[in-house]
């Protein structure tokens, strides 16, 4: 069963511009849109562990929850862009 940032990622990427999620020149890291459309975006940085967000929410997760690997709707939008695009082929620009 997907869990509430799986969820909220898809709704995310669903309703999102065109470009919801961009690769940056650096390894792992990820410019994600904000779900409330607009300017602003997200850092999501996949190559640390566990990964991280500078959104509110994951900032909080991050701090107040007992989970050792946090995580938010932004990092898992990257991932599931990531998988998509290597499921048709095409990498993430």
């Amino acid at each position: 069963m997907a869990r509430a940032p799986e969820l909220r990622a898809i709704a995310l990427l669903l309703g999102a511009p065109a470009t919801p999620v961009i690769r940056t020149d650096k390894p792992g890291l990820f410019s994600v849109t904000s779900a409330r459309g607009g300017p602003k975006r997200y850092t999501v940085d996949l190559g640390r562990d566990p990964p991280s967000c500078t959104c509110p929410r994951y900032q909080w997760v991050a701090r107040v929850d007992e989970d050792p690997r946090p995580t938010c709707k932004h990092i898992e939008a990257v991932r599931l862009a990531i998988r998509a695009r290597e499921g048709l082929g095409v990498p993430l620009s």
